[in-house]
């Protein structure tokens, strides 16, 4: 029986082009190669449930701030259903580069955002120099999924680099045709 993963955002990814939708897009080819079957969403009450008529999924994957509302209150947990939500920046990070701390929309993002990482079995980090990816790890529920790039001091991509040992495999969050993502260093 195939494993079930659910790609939950708030639009369909196949619909629109963007970094997130072409690594969803990206991601969800190589599961599929690995046996998986895989489902997108945008219901939020199959977020909620972590299952669709088919049944429950064995993981749910959120993204950033694409939450519906009341997202901390509704999600039900399941045993069997493990949940994921990958940080790809961070609402505070933003609000620090450009001076926008009077912008309420920033703050209920971040609220989206930490409520994500409070119902996640799992935080994947871009890079560990985001907020919630450093309270999350203290925790023991954080892992930095290197993007490739970053403008910060934390990634700087360049042919000459080496990536970090793993003992086992590599997840990648990318374009992986992109060498601004650097994913030409792990071929």
């Amino acid at each position: 029986m195939k494993k079930r993963w659910l790609e939950w955002t708030l639009v369909d990814p196949r619909s629109i082009v963007g970094g997130v939708e072409t690594h969803l897009l990206s991601m969800a080819s190589c599961l599929e190669r690995r046996g998986y079957e895989v489902s997108y969403s945008s219901d939020p009450k199959v977020l909620f449930a972590g299952a669709d008529e088919r049944g429950p999924f064995d993981v749910v994957r959120t993204h950033g701030a694409a939450l519906p509302k009341r997202y901390l209150f509704r999600v039900q947990r399941s045993p069997r259903t493990k949940r994921v939500h990958t940080l790809h920046g961070s609402s505070i990070g933003f609000m620090r580069g450009v001076s926008e701390w009077h912008r309420v929309t920033h703050y209920k993002a971040f609220y989206r955002e930490f409520c994500g990482c409070l119902k996640a079995d799992l935080v994947a980090s871009i890079h560990p120099g985001l907020f919630l990816y450093q309270l999350f790890q203290r925790l023991g529920r954080a892992v930095v999924i290197w993007n490739g790039w970053d403008s910060s001091k934390y990634l700087v991509s360049n042919s000459e680099e080496t990536l970090p040992a793993a003992p086992n495999a590599w997840a990648f969050i990318g374009r992986l045709w992109d060498r601004m993502k650097a994913a030409d260093r792990v071929w």
